[in-house]
């Protein structure tokens, strides 16, 4: 494996690759792959629509494809998994991490009722979800800044409570959303998204606010039905710090500028080799898989 990756700079002067371009070196069942970034006219993309028409939900639980694997295959991320209840998302300008995010929020609200799932979303730039306001599934105004993040996220720890007070009172078999849905009645989950984080934790009060609700509801919020998803262009550790990576243990890396940015999101390099334009590295737990995302029409 060494000796390949030491002639790929060779491998790119035979190809006449321009210079910024990354050719990626893995290995994906005993074979070695060679990822080698297309001209931009001759990319191809995966449609989310036709993705969607080829996926069944399961009966049980929370789950959204998000594209296709090396082989073909449709990635689909389980947010009902305690490995991963909750995302962080990076990458830089030009990554395809916002189609990314609304490819994954739209699917969601395609295959689950507003009776099922509700979004709670904080977009600063008042440009990145705006195509979710009007869906059923939001029931609020997009929030904007800080104080709309902290209000948001301490309304769901007391939903959070508020629900582990439902179960208790439903009964000993009751124990999460599933069996609570199962046994009793509806209870929609909570999809909460805070887009361009750097943004919302400028201030050191709010950032102290919105890490303790993180701690909070990492610890129960996924048996709870309530799930994160952190968005930053900025994966760097002043941002991303030790308490939000361990609070987000799903991660999903678009393209990075650097080994040390793809460390912090992944702990370890690669999203700074991916070609850009919704080629991502998704992680889960120890399984970690490179999916092209598909493009969601607006």
């Amino acid at each position: 494996m060494n000796r390949i990756k030491a002639q790929l700079e060779n491998l790119k002067l035979r190809l006449r690759l321009p210079s910024e371009a990354v050719i990626g070196c893995s290995t994906h069942l005993g074979n070695v792959l060679l990822s080698i970034p297309k001209n931009d006219d001759e990319r191809y993309f995966i449609d989310a629509n036709e993705l969607w028409r080829r996926w069944k939900r399961p009966e049980v639980g929370f789950a959204v494809p998000v594209g296709e694997d090396v082989a073909g295959d449709i990635v689909v991320i389980d947010m009902a998994s305690p490995n991963s209840p909750h995302l962080l998302v990076a990458g830089v300008t030009g990554s395809g991490k916002s189609e990314g995010l609304l490819t994954m929020l739209h699917g969601a609200a395609t295959f689950y009722s507003p009776s099922e799932l509700r979004l709670k979303l904080i977009d600063p730039k008042r440009t990145e979800l705006g195509s979710l306001e009007n869906l059923p599934h939001t029931d609020e105004a997009i929030g904007s800044d800080a104080d709309d993040a902290v209000l948001l996220l301490e309304r769901a720890v007391v939903e959070m409570e508020s629900r582990y007070e439902k179960f208790k009172g439903a009964g000993t078999t009751v124990r999460n959303i599933a069996e609570y849905q199962a046994g009793v009645g509806e209870m929609p989950r909570w999809l909460l998204v805070l887009d361009e984080y750097s943004d919302l934790i400028s201030d050191d009060s709010n950032r102290k606010k919105i890490e303790k609700c993180l701690q909070r509801l990492a610890q129960k919020a996924r048996a709870a039905g309530i799930h994160l998803i952190i968005s930053t262009q900025k994966p760097i550790v002043q941002v991303v710090n030790t308490v939000v990576k361990g609070n987000l243990p799903g991660r999903v890396a678009f393209r990075v500028n650097t080994a040390v940015e793809s460390n912090v999101v992944l702990d370890e390099s690669g999203a700074d080799e991916l070609a850009g334009k919704g080629d991502a590295l998704v992680k889960s737990g120890s399984n970690k898989v490179r999916v092209q995302f598909a493009r969601y029409a607006l």
